[in-house]
């Protein structure tokens, strides 16, 4: 994952923060890892972790998994190097990007073979 320019950055965030608050209000319990923190991870199997940007769980099980992308965001790598791997699993998968990126997203989903629940664009 590069590095996001500050104004991406904020923005990213802002995203986060606003699926956390709508996730909540719906008797949701969330963990999320804004900007680069990786407080709370997601384990498969004993040996990978990873650390989505928000994700719901119940007890122990981790049922839905969100990614937020930005502009510059939406790239063949990020689609390899987070979509792929977080969309393997039983866990729900959902893609949140920017409305003009939404075509690159739907062709990156298919590129790639992601399982991707549904894609939210803001």
């Amino acid at each position: 994952m590069e590095r996001k320019k500050p104004e991406e950055q904020k923005e990213h965030d802002s995203m986060i923060l606003s699926l956390e608050k709508v996730l909540v209000s719906k008797g949701l319990t969330v963990r999320t890892n804004k900007g680069t923190s990786k407080n709370h991870a997601v384990t498969r199997g004993s040996d990978y972790e990873f650390y989505p940007d928000l994700y719901v769980y119940d007890g122990d099980n981790v049922t839905e998994i969100y990614e937020v992308e930005t502009n510059e965001s939406v790239t063949e790598k990020e689609a390899e190097d987070q979509w792929l791997p977080y969309s393997q699993g039983s866990s729900k998968f959902f893609l949140v990007v920017p409305k003009d990126k939404l075509v690159k997203a739907k062709e990156l989903v298919s590129k790639f073979k992601i399982k991707v629940d549904n894609i939210y664009t803001f």
